[in-house]
């Protein structure tokens, strides 16, 4: 999609960039959203920051070496990995998790 090699026109003629955006959302219309999706992508991304350390640092995946911003370590790694885990939960996963709720109430009684 992003190679200038070819066309846009052509570009976009992938139905993936259409459909993908479109297929989660109407399956949450469909069923609704679940309010343990929250607990559920917090642990998957704490497990994939841990995971991440040891990919090394050139790599920097789930910015685990340094944050995105200012490009540098805040502190010792378990500092570092917390503080991007609590702002990926606080900026990122809450606010979209709280609007996701509001949007598309579940339908089904969860387990």
């Amino acid at each position: 999609m992003w190679d200038p090699r070819f066309p846009l026109w052509v570009r976009l003629l992938s139905p993936f960039y259409i459909i993908l955006p479109l297929l989660p959302l109407a399956v949450l219309r469909r069923i609704g959203y679940d309010h343990r999706a929250l607990r559920l992508q917090s642990g998957i991304a704490a497990a994939l920051l841990v995971v991440s350390r040891f990919l090394g640092p050139s790599r920097n995946l789930n910015y685990a070496f340094a944050d995105p911003v200012f490009h540098h370590a805040f502190g010792p790694a378990p500092a570092h990995m917390v503080l991007v885990f609590a702002a990926l939960v606080g900026f990122i996963y809450w606010p979209t998790h709280r609007l996701l709720i509001w949007v598309f109430p579940p339908k089904c009684p969860s387990f």
